[in-house]
């Protein structure tokens, strides 16, 4: 099937357009609604500006992804080869993607700018000319502790020393739900010798309620669409910051309330749509933007939203 270029994008929802939804309606519309097409030659200016806006990282999420990557790798190649990485090698692998973003965000912003996909930026870097240099200091100090805690880790043993069958490794997956698209994106799925299911959620940051939460969402998924009775899926939260793990089985409370959280997060979503067939938004003015200091420096949008009216010296 040829590709359809369309001028609305799919609806759809998963755990974390959900949670952009709540914290900034405004960032919401950029994400979603105003950054569509933008990697497309013919697109306007608006669109490609938010596309380029929308593809930077900030530190703590590039974090976040270099390490996520690394680990997939890391069971990846263990799975193929049977040849573990060693962590030297990884830590070297980490440092040196966050060198080539920034040297993407000072040198060569020209590749950002043509292929904003393929070569990221920091957005503190973009917005502010500087990383903070406490976040830069942690993140430094932390780097070989999350990967050290990871060969330690319940998940790393039961790898290395039983019989596992993997099933899924950081697969962008999805589901249907009252014929919207639910997206999931499981960092590792495998089955043991006792054929019990195991979805395994890596975590460089603090623990959260939400947490559980979107493991729920994940269970739904292997049980939907393996097949597979929720008393045979296994949950685990492995925290790679303070080597801790909380592991745990679908709950039927916590399970309604994903199903009832996604009807209400769909139907105050819909509310936002001109036409609710193709998806074509309101205007952005009706998308409210929810400034507050703290969550609007780390927004990637600050070039395009009005609440920049709030940095006048840091946006000029």
């Amino acid at each position: 099937m040829a590709f359809e270029i369309k001028p609305f994008p799919e609806f759809s929802w998963s755990y974390s357009r959900h949670k952009t939804f709540g914290a900034c309606q405004r960032q919401y519309y950029y994400t979603y609604y105003a950054s569509h097409n933008g990697w497309l030659r013919t697109s306007d200016a608006t669109q490609k500006q938010a596309y380029r806006l929308k593809k930077m990282q900030t530190l703590p999420l590039a974090i976040g992804q270099i390490v996520h990557d690394l680990l997939a790798k890391t069971i990846q190649t263990y799975f193929q080869t049977n040849d573990l990485l060693q962590l030297e090698y990884l830590e070297k692998n980490a440092r040196d993607f966050l060198n080539t973003i920034y040297r993407n965000s000072t040198t060569y912003q020209h590749l950002w700018f043509e292929q904003p996909g393929k070569h990221p930026i920091f957005q503190e870097i973009h917005y502010f000319n500087t990383l903070d240099s406490q976040q830069l200091h942690f993140y430094n100090a932390m780097l070989r502790t999350y990967f050290e805690n990871f060969f330690a880790s319940k998940t790393m043993h039961r790898i290395l020393h039983e019989s596992v069958t993997f099933k899924q490794l950081e697969d962008f997956s999805y589901l249907r739900h009252d014929g919207i698209k639910i997206y999931v994106v499981l960092d590792l799925l495998y089955v043991d010798q006792q054929d019990d299911w195991h979805i395994v959620d890596w975590k460089t940051g603090k623990p959260s309620p939400d947490d559980r939460e979107q493991l729920m969402l994940y269970a739904h998924y292997v049980h939907t669409y393996y097949n597979i009775a929720y008393e045979k899926i296994h949950l685990h939260l492995e925290y790679l910051a303070s080597a801790t793990v909380q592991s745990f089985q679908v709950n039927d409370k916590m399970l309604d309330n994903i199903f009832y959280l996604f009807e209400q997060s769909t139907h105050y979503m819909k509310a936002l749509m001109a036409d609710i067939l193709t998806n074509e938004p309101l205007s952005e003015a009706d998308f409210t933007a929810n400034p507050d200091r703290n969550k609007c420096t780390r927004c990637n949008y600050l070039a395009l939203c009005t609440a920049q009216t709030y940095f006048p010296s840091n946006l000029g």
